[in-house]
């Protein structure tokens, strides 16, 4: 349901990738993408016990599965624990049996603080949601959501990408480390994958993690 990718330069250095969920009829044929409204709430928000999205958060979502991403900002709390998640994946579930179990999803554990974000549609609609707004749906047949950070003066540039195909069964993630200055700077290429498995059975990765 996840699929991750590590980039820094041009290197390919990571792959995850959870076994395709079910298919569902009577499903929207493109994927879409909405900013959380109070009039569009009730059609766009998923279901589930760790639903963290507010009004202002972005919908990616197709037939299969629908994703959540928190607005990049820097007071945005997923709640008392889960904090500083402006700009990560909070919310992710199929669409025929909803049932959110994700805490968070912080690619490269939120090292650069990340404050602007917006869409791309593979048919080449942008719409830059730092100064747009978004509250009817762009639909295409795949699109891209970008969120970038910390600002345009800071010599490490952090770009993830949420990228979603209307006949994807999963969601990939992709991240890019830009180091515009001339000296050498350390980057821990470590995400953070947070869910409460105290009450749920849930199964891990043959290494254990």
């Amino acid at each position: 349901m996840l699929r991750r990718v590590l980039c820094a330069a041009v290197g390919l250095l990571g792959l995850l990738h959870f076994a395709p969920i079910s298919s569902a009829e009577h499903r929207p044929p493109a994927a879409e993408a909405v900013l959380l409204t109070a009039e569009n709430w009730d059609v766009f928000v998923p279901h589930g016990k760790e639903i963290d999205a507010i009004e202002g958060d972005l919908v990616l979502r197709n037939k299969f599965l629908t994703a959540v991403i928190a607005q990049p900002r820097p007071d945005r709390d997923a709640n008392l624990t889960i904090q500083k998640i402006g700009g990560c994946l909070i919310d992710l579930t199929s669409r025929d049996r909803q049932s959110d179990q994700l805490g968070a999803f912080l690619p490269l554990s939120r090292q650069a603080p990340l404050t602007r974000w917006s869409v791309r549609s593979d048919e080449g609609m942008q719409i830059d949601l730092s100064q747009h707004t978004l509250d009817e749906p762009l639909s295409g047949s795949a699109l891209t959501v970008f969120v970038q950070g910390p600002d345009d003066e800071s010599p490490l540039q952090v770009v993830h990408e949420y990228r979603l195909a209307a006949e994807d069964q999963f969601l990939t993630v992709i991240s890019r480390v830009h180091n515009n200055a001339s000296e050498p700077v350390a980057v821990n290429l470590e995400d953070l994958f947070l869910a409460d498995s105290r009450q749920e059975e849930m199964q891990k990765c043959p290494d254990g993690n």
